[in-house]
């Protein structure tokens, strides 16, 4: 028993540090606009005060407390929105992320893709990949590595003003 849970979390550790790596190029990439927020700056988040009163803001902290890594990358350049495209379904064949929705929200093409955790209602990593219709060239990846629900996510979406936080609010209604 001990064998097999150590397995398994070594399991678990390598694919969060694949998700990491296979993206983390494009952060430093000078036609990609790139947002990293790590384990470290959402625990400082999450020491704010806030209203007892306010649940939505409880929510939130509870929520921070709960994600390890988020990174969203953004270009409008053709030739790295198309590897970038390449790269992020790449990463989904080789990983075993669901897709949950695949929606055009205000000329976007939204997919959302998440791994559950043990418990189905949470997740442990959420993909989405933003193409805008009218551009080719527009597009987002967001990676967000924890253990939260949908529900949780649209109030971290609207706070933090990210992209597809319509998607998501649709999702956890």
């Amino acid at each position: 028993m001990r064998k097999l849970t150590l397995l398994l979390f070594l399991l678990f550790t390598s694919l969060y540090a694949q998700a990491q790596a296979v993206f983390e190029p494009f952060e430093k990439h000078d036609k990609v606009k790139a947002v990293v927020v790590n384990k470290k700056m959402f625990d400082l988040m999450s020491k704010i005060k806030v209203d007892p009163n306010d649940t939505n803001a409880q929510n939130y902290l509870t929520l921070i407390k709960n994600l390890d890594y988020l990174r969203v990358l953004t270009t409008v350049d053709a030739p790295t929105a198309k590897l970038l495209v390449v790269t992020t379904n790449d990463y989904l064949s080789k990983n075993p992320l669901q897709e949950i929705t695949n929606a055009l929200n205000n000329g976007k093409l939204v997919k959302v893709y998440v791994k559950n955790t043990k418990n189905s209602d949470l997740i442990a990593e959420l993909l989405m990949l933003i193409e805008d219709q009218q551009s080719a060239n527009n597009i987002t990846v967001m990676t967000l590595s924890g253990n939260f629900s949908l529900k949780s996510l649209s109030a971290l979406t609207d706070k933090m003003d990210l992209p597809g936080s319509e998607a998501i609010n649709n999702l956890s209604k």
